[in-house]
């Protein structure tokens, strides 16, 4: 039977150069001991032949990667679960990775991650992550869990001062060093449990893209098990390309179906608050909108004046 550590998870979906520069910068980590299994969402531009050929002329690799086949885009939740599936029967790790292909690594953020799970409750670490821009990535991170009047905050111009507050992983990021509890992390890189992943169900297949972190988060949360980031592990994140590939009509509809979904099944939030929220999502993109035009006017007539 083999076995390894940690399986790595990577969905593709036409993305086979990103996929590519992610698996050769893992396989310079300081850390050998795992699998990839590699997941391509049905995609329709030759990826998993272009993969293939490079691991052919990379053959000392060859034997780390399994590749899975989808013949349609399932999305990131259901795509994860095949890989996470086939990884716990094959290799039976004791640790997942579920890590986008749009990323690069550092030699060390694997065993930096790894040296948090000596806690006994922990389930779930993540990495510092840095942009293309080299920003500080703060998308996906949430100190304290999503309730009402955090949405409404984050859906109105109250954004600003909210998300460098109470929420907000950022600053802690920025000025920390040790590991540091929160409510839920990027989905580009999550380090699972394999035990406690398989208890919680796995990703919630319910939706297609959009809010994973979330209700990861709310699943471990119901055990009473522990999120952490760890701010010395890092990994690069590019602007995605993945998702640009599907229409942003269909990118909204999902976005919002999943966001529903996670109201009604994990925040059991009734639908008078759901109403309120989007009725305030209206006003505040229509206030924004109304600001923009306003700011583009006043520099119209500032040009015209000169």
């Amino acid at each position: 039977m083999n076995s390894s550590d940690i399986s790595i998870i990577i969905l593709n979906y036409n993305g086979y150069q990103d996929t590519i520069y992610c698996m050769e910068s893992l396989f310079k980590m300081d850390f050998s001991d795992y699998k990839i299994v590699l997941v391509d969402n049905g995609s329709f531009n030759d990826s998993i032949l272009k993969i293939k050929e490079w691991l052919k002329q990379n053959s000392e690799f060859e034997d780390r990667v399994d590749i899975i086949e989808n013949k349609e885009n399932l999305g990131f939740a259901r795509g994860n679960n095949i890989g996470i599936r086939f990884a716990l029967s094959k290799y039976k790790s004791k640790y997942i990775l579920a890590l986008n292909n749009d990323t690069l690594v550092s030699p060390d953020f694997l065993p930096l991650l790894l040296e948090v799970f000596n806690n006994s409750n922990v389930a779930l670490v993540g990495p510092k992550i840095i942009e293309d821009n080299k920003r500080l990535h703060w998308q996906g991170y949430f100190l304290k869990r999503i309730n009402f009047f955090s949405y409404i905050a984050f859906l109105t111009p109250l954004r600003e001062i909210f998300v460098k507050t109470k929420m907000a992983v950022e600053p802690v990021l920025q000025k920390g060093e040790k590991p540091f509890k929160v409510y839920a992390i990027p989905g580009c890189c999550m380090l699972f449990s394999s035990d406690i992943l398989a208890k919680i169900g796995m990703f919630d297949e319910n939706t297609f893209l959009g809010w994973e972190e979330c209700i990861i988060a709310e699943k471990l949360l119901k055990y009473q098990y522990a999120t952490y980031v760890v701010p010395k592990s890092v990994i690069f994140h590019k602007v995605t390309k993945d998702s640009a590939l599907i229409p942003l009509h269909k990118r909204k509809k999902s976005y919002l179906e999943s966001e529903r979904y996670f109201q009604i099944n994990y925040l059991k939030m009734p639908l008078y608050q759901r109403f309120l929220l989007s009725f305030f999502r209206e006003v505040s993109f229509f206030m924004m909108a109304v600001l923009y035009k306003m700011i583009f006017s006043l520099f119209s007539r500032k040009k015209d004046w000169e």
